[in-house]
């Protein structure tokens, strides 16, 4: 149901530099992406995806449906900083704002970053990281959905840490989408990083050389670069989009690989290749 929900909603003009309604269009590592998230019995996604191939809109997305199909829905999105979640807050309230059917049952409330159901309980709150140093310690969260936008970017873990142990209290769902940021490897993202390749060895799945099908499926091959690591119990998964250690990163067909977006362009790459210092464009692309 989300797949044609999506494609229901309407881009941002700021998004598509055009006038008029821009359709939303899943690609198809996008529906891999959330089949996997939806998979029976999951608990928690990691997605690592280059930065710019449209994390931010599928989040938006994605918590405004689950505020329509789920009872008092508490969906949290935790944002690296208020400049992140004002960005998010702006998809969420444009789906909403540009759909009658969706503002006849949902309320944007700006005011508080907020989109509140109208027919009971359920919300969507967008939080930032850098907004208390106490990254989220001092409430209290009983998240039916919590989606971790960023995570390399978080101040503290203490967002992160909040959000994951209180979807146990109604067995909710975590997903983290991030950049995957391997110089900071003491990070919350690298230290959960480096627990799911440990799976490897005590009795999880791991698939390698990866790329997703038209039909949203993943298939062998040469050109792959996307990992899924599986915990032994299936409820924790995570997919890697990476270049290898191996790999030329001064070759934009190569680094095209890791970026499965079909916006992502040979061009674009090469622009970002050229004003970019090195080291920030091996950790974004």
């Amino acid at each position: 149901w989300f797949f044609w929900f999506a494609e229901q909603l309407t881009l941002p003009v700021t998004e598509v530099g055009v006038e008029g309604d821009v359709p939303l269009r899943l690609e198809p590592f996008q529906r891999f992406i959330l089949k996997m998230a939806f998979k029976t019995g999951r608990a928690e996604l990691l997605v690592l995806l280059p930065k710019g191939n449209g994390k931010t809109l599928l989040f938006a997305a994605l918590a405004v449906f689950h505020l329509l199909v789920t009872k008092n829905a508490e969906c949290f999105i935790g944002a690296a900083d208020k400049e992140q979640a004002a960005t998010m807050y702006r998809f969420a309230s444009h789906f909403v704002k540009s759909e009658p059917e969706l503002a006849a049952v949902l309320d944007v409330r700006k005011s508080t970053k907020e989109i509140r159901s109208r027919r009971d309980e359920g919300f969507i709150k967008v939080l930032a990281s850098d907004q208390s140093k106490e990254g989220g310690k001092r409430h209290s969260y009983n998240p039916s959905l919590a989606l971790i936008d960023e995570l390399h970017a978080h101040d503290n873990d203490s967002l992160y840490t909040a959000l994951r142990s209180a979807t146990f209290k109604r067995g909710g769902l975590v997903i983290t989408i991030s950049t995957a940021g391997h110089d900071e490897e003491t990070s919350t993202l690298g230290l959960k990083r480096a627990k799911m390749y440990d799976y490897e060895t005590t009795g999880g799945r791991v698939r390698r050389e990866l790329v997703i099908n038209a039909k949203a499926q993943p298939v062998q091959s040469k050109d792959g670069r996307l990992t899924i690591i599986e915990a032994p119990s299936g409820n924790t998964c995570m997919l890697e989009w990476a270049c290898t250690e191996e790999d030329d990163l001064d070759d934009m067909e190569v680094v095209k690989l890791a970026n499965p977006a079909s916006f992502v362009t040979i061009a674009g790459l090469e622009d970002g290749h050229e004003t970019l210092e090195a080291s920030t464009f091996a950790r974004y692309r």
